[in-house]
């Protein structure tokens, strides 16, 4: 009997996989028809910035060895090193100055599609 109550509850309560699956593709088809195909955009940036990371090992092109005739032979110096802190909060500034300008953008064109 118990176990009847609490099979009963659950499959009124808990929505099934298959309803979950059809919902979300409903919404997103809804989404897209509204929005003019965004995902298909965002997608097409993802897969364009995606190979970005390898450019993560770039400090050590400004690496500069010093030549023989030089009393400091055999050492190196990276030039980034003392601008290391400057790049990260100028990249943290540029970032942030990106996403709340597309944000902007964004939500006036939403905004005017969806009064229209």
């Amino acid at each position: 009997m118990i176990d009847f109550l609490l099979d009963a509850l659950w499959r009124m309560f808990v929505p099934s996989q298959e309803f979950l699956l059809h919902w979300q593709e409903d919404i997103s088809a809804r989404f897209n028809d509204r929005m003019g195909n965004i995902i298909g955009a965002f997608s097409y940036m993802h897969s364009r910035f995606s190979d970005l990371g390898a450019y993560r090992g770039l400090s050590g092109l400004f690496e500069v060895r010093f030549p023989p005739e030089s009393f400091l032979y055999g050492m190196r110096m990276n030039l980034l090193a003392p601008a290391g802190e400057f790049i990260t909060w100028l990249r943290f500034v540029n970032t942030s100055v990106v996403v709340l300008v597309t944000a902007f953008i964004c939500y006036g064109k939403a905004r005017r599609m969806i009064s229209k």
